[in-house]
C-alpha cells in the first residue's frame, strides 16, 4: 500500500505560499506575489531538478533596499524546496496503480460536486466535479492520487470516468434546473492528439446533454507544449459549443497565449489571492489588477476558496460575479446535492 503524507501536495504549498507571502509584506510593506513568469523585480523558484518552476515577484518600480533582496532570495529559496517535498515525500509502487485502476473500473474513484454561485444573488450558475476515491480508510481528496495515476498513465481515465459522471447529473437533474452547467477538470498534458472530440461527443449523445453546459477547466500542473493535432483537438472540442477556462489566470496567462487561438472564456482567481483579500488594501489591489486584466482579456472569472461574508463583499466591490468555496457549500456527493441546489447559497441582505 502507498505511503502519503498528509501535510504535502497542492493545497498544503498554497497554505504554505499564502503564509510566506503574508511574512514577506509584514516584513517589507511591499506587494508580493508568486507569478510563472517574472514580473518587475523577481527571485526564481529553483524546483527538484534545477530548472526554474516559477517566480517570487515585488510590485515595486523603485529601487528598493537590499534587505528586500535577501529576504526575497530566501523565501524563493523556501518556495522551491517545499516543491521538491511536494515531490519527494510520496511513495509510489505498482500496488498502489493497481488499486487505484481497480478503483476507477469498480466505481470507486466517484464524482463530488461544489456549487459555482453568483455572489451576487448566492444562487447556484453550475458545479465543478472534483474526483474522489473512496477506501477503507476514508474518502481521498486528489492530492492522494494524482501523482500516482500521473505516473499510471491514467489521469485521462479519470477525465472520462469524472465527465461521464458530471453528464449524468446534469441529465437526472435537468428538469429542475435545466441550463444548470458543469466544470471537469482536463489536465493539460493528457490531451490526445486524437480522440479527445469523440470522447466528449459520445457521452453528451448518450446523456442527451447540451454541449455549451460543459466546461472544461485546463490545469497545466508542469509547463506542457501541446503537439499541433493536441491543439486542434481543443478547437474542434470548442466547435462542439463545449466551454473552455484555464485554472489560474495569474498562471496561466501564457498558456492562452500557447494555445494557438483556442477560444478560452474563462478563468479562476486563485485561492491564494482570495484568502488576503481582508489583510490590507495593497493584497485587495493585487486581486483588483488581476480582475481588471483578465476583464480586458473578456474573461469570466470565478473566485475560488470563497470562505467568509468578507471575501465575498470584497470581490463584490471589484466587479468579481462567481464564486466558490466553503462559505457557500464543501464538495459533496451528487445524493446530498438536492438540498444545496434549492436555494441561494448566501444571504443578499
Amino acid at each position: 500500500m502507498v505511503v502519503m503524507s498528509t501535510t504535502t501536495g497542492d493545497s498544503a504549498l498554497t497554505r504554505a505560499s499564502t503564509y510566506l507571502l503574508q511574512y514577506l509584506h509584514d516584513e517589507t510593506h511591499a506587494v508580493w506575489a508568486v507569478t510563472s513568469t517574472p514580473l518587475g523585480h523577481s527571485f526564481p523558484i529553483v524546483g527538484p531538478d534545477g530548472r526554474d518552476v516559477g517566480y517570487l515577484c515585488i510590485a515595486s518600480d523603485e529601487q528598493f533596499p537590499a534587505a528586500y533582496s535577501q529576504i526575497g532570495a530566501a523565501v524563493a529559496t523556501s518556495l522551491g524546496i517545499l516543491g521538491a517535498l511536494k515531490t519527494t515525500t510520496r511513495s509510489f509502487d505498482a500496488s498502489s496503480a493497481t488499486s487505484l485502476e481497480a478503483a476507477l473500473v469498480h466505481g470507486r474513484v466517484t464524482a463530488y460536486f461544489q456549487p459555482i454561485v453568483e455572489l451576487e444573488s448566492g444562487n447556484v450558475v453550475a458545479l465543478e466535479a472534483l474526483a474522489r476515491w473512496q477506501t477503507a480508510d476514508g474518502v481521498l481528496s486528489p492530492d492522494a492520487f494524482l501523482e500516482t495515476l500521473d505516473r499510471s498513465g491514467l489521469l485521462f481515465a479519470l477525465f472520462e470516468r469524472m465527465l461521464d459522471e458530471a453528464l449524468a447529473f446534469l441529465a437526472d437533474y435537468r428538469y429542475r434546473m435545466p441550463d444548470l452547467s458543469v466544470a471537469v477538470n482536463l489536465e493539460l498534458g493528457t490531451v490526445p492528439a486524437s480522440g479527445l472530440t469523440a470522447v466528449i461527443a459520445e457521452l453528451l449523445a448518450r446523456h442527451d446533454v447540451r454541449a455549451d453546459l460543459l466546461t472544461l477547466k485546463l490545469n497545466e500542473r508542469l509547463s506542457y507544449e501541446l503537439s499541433t493535432d493536441a491543439v486542434g483537438e481543443l478547437r474542434d472540442v470548442a466547435g462542439m459549443g463545449v466551454q473552455l477556462m484555464v485554472a489560474d489566470f495569474t498562471t496561466n496567462v501564457d498558456l492562452i497565449g500557447r494555445l494557438g487561438g483556442v477560444p478560452i472564456g474563462g478563468a479562476k482567481l486563485d485561492r491564494r489571492h482570495v484568502s488576503q483579500l481582508a489583510i490590507g488594501e495593497q493584497q485587495r489591489q493585487v486581486a483588483r489588477s488581476i480582475l481588471d486584466r483578465a476583464a480586458a482579456s473578456g474573461l469570466d472569472i470565478i473566485a475560488e476558496g470563497v470562505e467568509t461574508q468578507t471575501q465575498r463583499e470584497h470581490l463584490l466591490r471589484m466587479g468579481c460575479k462567481f464564486g466558490q468555496g466553503y462559505y457557500f457549500a464543501v464538495p459533496q456527493s451528487p445524493i446530498s446535492l438536492d438540498a444545496v441546489l434549492c436555494g441561494p447559497l448566501a444571504s443578499t441582505w
